[in-house]
């Protein structure tokens, strides 16, 4: 069957424009599938920020700013502000503001378990350089959870690789050891404490330090959280800073920090347990 040349052109065209139409369809569709991002979540961390002013309100420069609960530190401002982020263990924070040899103390209390934006204003009578007011402010940072993922092909992970801990044998223990030290308020710098209880509960297991504030006691290799309790001068306190340690022999390095007062230096004002390195024994 012969058929004429312009109708042979009609059907070519015809079939030429039915097929741009199916990709511009299949364009548009693939562009209106295109994926999105996860949201994230926050730190969790604990960002102190606020002002260290005089008791007539001109801002401090150059005072240190130190959580003694992490032992985290920055320095004011010429105007007297300053920012910290950190992390905390419970729900207390103590700050300790030293300026040369002079030294304060003050705390934030119920702070959220989950982080927060805590805004610490301090008012300090420089004669004496004690707190004479402080104003707090205590933001909870939000539960955020991730935002969906959009629906699309799955994709294989990698199995995780488990986390390789050493295995207790009967009888292994965890080795605490570290050192005292006092810091009296208004004095030139921290001194060795000697001569101190340091009692670590619930497990009920003492030691003595030395004469240069040094300890060190062997506990068993079990998981638990530990707290600090300090006899000093026939007074016994809680130091602030719960430790937690694995189910595994570990080399824990601590500090106990006490602050005492400047006017009584047989008046300790607090303590706490400071974690500074942590190693698995072999």
């Amino acid at each position: 069957m012969n058929i004429p040349q312009h109708r042979i052109h009609s059907l070519r065209t015809c079939a030429n424009t039915c097929c741009r139409a199916v990709l511009l369809l299949c364009s548009l569709f693939i562009f209106s599938c295109g994926g999105g991002t996860a949201g994230t979540s926050g730190t969790g961390a604990f960002q102190f920020s606020g002002e260290i002013s005089s008791s007539e309100g001109t801002g401090l420069g150059g005072v240190q700013v130190t959580v003694l609960e992490s032992g985290q530190s920055t320095e004011t401002a010429a105007d007297g502000t300053f920012d910290l982020s950190t992390d905390i263990d419970g729900s207390t924070a103590t700050l300790l503001l030293s300026q040369g040899t002079q030294d304060a103390i003050t705390t934030v209390s119920d702070l959220p378990s989950h982080g927060a934006k805590v805004t610490v204003n301090v008012s300090i009578d420089t004669t004496q350089f004690t707190v004479s007011s402080q104003s707090v402010q205590v933001n909870p940072r939000p539960h955020r959870k991730p935002s969906p993922v959009p629906s699309s092909a799955p994709t294989l992970k990698p199995s995780p690789t488990p986390e390789t801990k050493p295995t207790p044998s009967s009888g292994a223990t965890t080795l605490l050891h570290g050192k005292a030290t006092w810091l009296t308020l208004g004095g030139r710098g921290a001194q060795s404490l000697g001569d101190i209880l340091l009692v670590f509960n619930p497990l009920g297991i003492s030691t003595t330090t030395d004469s240069d504030g040094n300890f060190s006691v062997e506990i068993p290799a079990s998981a638990a959280t530990l707290t600090l309790l300090v006899t000093l001068k026939d007074k016994t306190f809680n130091a602030k800073g719960p430790l937690t340690i694995p189910a595994y022999p570990m080399d824990i390095t601590l500090k106990v920090l006490v602050v005492n007062a400047r006017k009584n230096p047989e008046l300790p004002l607090g303590a706490a347990m400071i974690l500074e390195a942590k190693t698995p024994r072999s």
